[in-house]
C-alpha cells in the first residue's frame, strides 16, 4: 500500500463558505456539511423568488361591479382608500381571517373614506371592511392580480414548510447517528455534531429561516392564511428547542442519558402549519429516518450489508474508516484513493430523469472547482466523471485536485439514490482494487429500477 496520506472526502463549499438554503436562507438544510445537505437552492426561496415579484405588483381597479379600493403610489408609499359610505363612522377596520388593521376616518365627498397609508405590501385580493357593527366585501387589485398574488404566496408558505423539514429530518437523522455511535461505544465524533454540523451548518441555517420569516411579517400585510405565517414562527422555535435537547443529551459528560424523546412539540407544529395550509403532513419526513442508525462496521475482505438496501464487497486492500456523517455508510482507503457509498435522499421525486436533474445539481453545489467530464445516463442510474478540489488528509488540509467517479443507483419507487463515489489523486490511475467495484455484481441495490 502507498504510504501516501490518502485524500479527505469533505471540501470546502464552492466559494469557501458552508452552503445556506437560500430563500430561508436557510433555509437551504442550509449549510450543511459534505454529504447532508441542507435544504436546496431553489426551495428556501421565501423572499427572494416568491416575495420580490409580489412588492413589484401594483395592485390595478377592481372589476366595476365589486367594491373596491382606490390606490395612489407614490415612490415607495402606497395609500389605500375605501368608501365608507353616507353614514358617519367613528371606527373602520380592514381584515382578512383574525388579522385586522384599522384605517383613518376621513370626510369625503358624499360621506366618508377609511385611509391606510403604508410602505409595507398589501396583497390584492378580497378583504373585509368593517365599518362600526357592519361588514361587507371589499376587493384591492383585480380578481387576476388577487389569484397571481395568492398563487406565489402560498408557494412561499410551501417553500417554507419543505426548508423547515429538511431543517427538522437533518437535525434528528444527526442526533440519532451520533446518539447510536455513543450507545455502541464506538467513536461518537461529538465533535462534528456540535461544531461543523450544529455550530456552522444547522444553526445558521435556522437563522436564516427565522431572519426571513421575520421579513416577511415585517413587510406583508395581512396575507393570506395569517395562521400557517403563526404556526411557521412556532415551529422555528421549536426546532431550536429540540437542538437543545440533543445538544444537551449528546454532549453531557459521564453516563450517557436516555435520548430524546418524541419531538412531540415540534410535530404538532408541523401539523398546525398542515392544517393551516390545508395540506397533509407526513411525519415521517420530518423525523430521522433509516439513515439515522448507522450501519455495522464494515470488515476488510468481507461484504457489507447495510440495512437501507445496498451492499458491497470490500477489497482486502481497504483500510475502514470512522464514519460521522449519518448520509456516509461506508468510507475506506486504498493506498492514495477513497471510496464512499453514500445515500441521499430526495422525497417527492420518484422519476428517474427527476432524480437526475437533481444529482447533477447536488455535485455541481457540493464539489469545489467542480469540472465536468463525462455524464453517462443508464438504466436506474446514472454515471459521472469530473474534476474538482479536494483536501488532503493529515497535511493541514492541503488542497489538490483529484478525480472523481460517482455512480448512482435509484431504485424502483425512487426518492432516494445510492451513489458510490472514488477519488484519487490527478494524474494517477484509480487502484485496481476499486476499479472493479463499478458494476451491479459488487455494488448491489435492492429494488433496483
Amino acid at each position: 500500500m502507498s504510504d501516501r496520506p490518502p485524500l479527505g472526502l469533505v471540501e470546502s463549499r464552492r466559494g469557501g463558505a458552508p452552503r445556506r438554503p437560500s430563500g430561508t436562507g436557510a433555509c437551504q438544510a442550509g449549510a450543511c456539511q459534505a454529504g447532508e445537505p441542507p435544504p436546496r437552492r431553489g426551495r428556501a426561496w421565501l423572499l427572494g423568488a416568491c416575495l420580490a415579484p409580489l412588492l413589484l405588483l401594483a395592485p390595478a381597479q377592481a372589476q366595476p361591479q365589486e367594491a373596491a379600493a382606490q390606490v395612489e403610489r407614490r415612490g415607495a408609499w402606497v395609500t389605500y382608500t375605501f368608501p365608507l359610505g353616507r353614514g358617519e363612522a367613528t371606527e373602520a377596520s380592514l381584515s382578512r381571517g383574525s388579522a385586522t388593521l384599522p384605517l383613518l376616518i376621513e370626510e369625503a365627498p358624499g360621506g366618508f373614506q377609511g385611509r391606510l397609508r403604508t410602505s409595507r405590501y398589501l396583497p390584492p385580493g378580497a378583504y373585509q371592511l368593517q365599518v362600526g357593527a357592519a361588514s361587507r366585501s371589499v376587493r384591492v387589485g383585480s380578481a387576476a392580480e388577487g389569484q397571481a398574488a395568492t398563487k406565489r404566496l402560498e408557494g412561499w408558505y410551501q417553500g417554507a414548510l419543505l426548508t423547515l423539514r429538511e431543517l427538522s429530518q437533518t437535525l434528528e437523522r444527526r442526533g440519532s447517528f451520533h446518539y447510536a455511535l455513543r450507545e455502541a461505544g464506538r467513536e461518537p465524533h461529538l465533535s462534528v455534531f456540535r461544531g461543523s454540523f450544529l455550530s456552522e451548518s444547522w444553526r445558521p441555517a435556522l437563522l436564516g429561516a427565522r431572519m426571513d420569516l421575520a421579513t416577511f411579517q415585517r413587510r406583508v400585510l395581512l396575507p393570506p392564511r395569517p395562521q400557517a405565517l403563526a404556526a411557521l414562527l412556532t415551529l422555528a422555535e421549536a426546532l431550536e428547542e429540540r437542538a437543545r435537547a440533543w445538544e444537551a443529551c449528546l454532549l453531557h459528560e459521564g453516563e450517557l442519558p436516555p435520548r430524546p424523546g418524541p419531538a412531540a412539540a415540534l410535530e404538532g407544529a408541523a401539523q398546525a402549519l398542515g392544517g393551516a395550509l390545508q395540506r397533509a403532513v407526513k411525519l415521517p419526513l420530518w423525523r430521522a429516518g433509516p439513515l439515522g442508525t448507522p450501519a455495522a462496521p464494515a470488515q476488510a475482505g468481507q461484504l457489507q450489508r447495510d440495512p437501507v438496501g445496498f451492499s458491497l464487497q470490500v477489497p482486502r486492500e481497504a483500510k475502514v474508516l470512522d464514519l460521522s456523517d449519518p448520509v456516509d455508510r461506508l468510507m475506506i482507503n486504498v493506498e492514495s484513493a477513497r471510496l464512499v457509498v453514500r445515500v441521499l435522499e430526495f422525497p417527492g421525486t420518484s422519476d428517474a430523469a427527476a432524480l437526475r436533474v437533481r444529482l447533477r445539481r447536488d455535485a455541481f453545489e457540493r464539489w469545489t472547482s467542480y469540472k465536468l467530464s463525462s455524464s453517462q445516463d443508464e438504466p436506474g442510474g446514472l454515471r459521472l466523471e469530473f474534476g474538482a478540489t479536494v483536501s488532503k488528509s493529515g497535511q493541514g488540509g492541503a488542497r489538490v485536485r483529484a478525480r472523481v467517479i460517482q455512480w448512482a443507483r435509484f431504485p424502483k419507487e425512487g426518492e432516494r439514490a445510492y451513489l458510490l463515489i472514488a477519488l484519487w489523486p490527478e494524474g494517477e490511475a484509480l487502484p485496481a482494487a476499486l476499479q472493479g467495484l463499478f458494476n451491479p455484481q459488487s455494488f448491489a441495490v435492492e429494488g433496483l429500477e
